[in-house]
């Protein structure tokens, strides 16, 4: 993989979801296309209905709408499309961002779950790559 996609993966990073719903209420949430399109499918809405475009941001395309300052699909502190949730909350508080030739993770401190829980291997950051790499494969063709 790093041969295909150059990345900055964190070392020696703790973290556990505590579960605040902190993420969907502070947070500007940024949407792959493919996010889109399996937010399209699963709730039968439009794009425009949940999301709005995004410009200079690669390699997100969209941002999810904010309903009285939180995620549109959050609803109480569960989120309403939990098994299609975009990549970008799949591994929050870990943002993927294109920085010149390669892409660095961006920590976002403000996660109380930062510092928690077991220390994330490698694994964890090469299978977040190997998603978004599968999801540039497609679109690139």
């Amino acid at each position: 993989m790093a041969s295909i996609l150059r990345a900055k993966i964190p070392e020696g990073v703790k973290f556990s979801c505590v579960r605040c719903a902190r993420c969907c209420k502070e947070r500007k949430i940024l949407l792959l296309p493919e996010d889109v399109e399996r937010l399209v499918h699963a709730t039968g809405l439009s794009v425009e209905d949940f999301a709005v475009p995004v410009d200079d941001l690669e390699p997100y395309k969209y941002r999810l709408r904010k309903s009285d300052g939180a995620c549109i699909f959050l609803k109480g502190d569960k989120c309403s499309v939990y098994p299609y949730r975009p990549l970008a909350c799949r591994f929050y508080p870990f943002i993927l961002f294109h920085v010149g030739m390669s892409y660095v993770f961006i920590i976002a401190g403000e996660c109380p779950g930062l510092n928690k829980g077991p220390e994330l291997g490698r694994d964890f950051f090469e299978k977040y790559l190997s998603w978004f790499w599968a999801w540039k494969m497609r679109v690139s063709r």
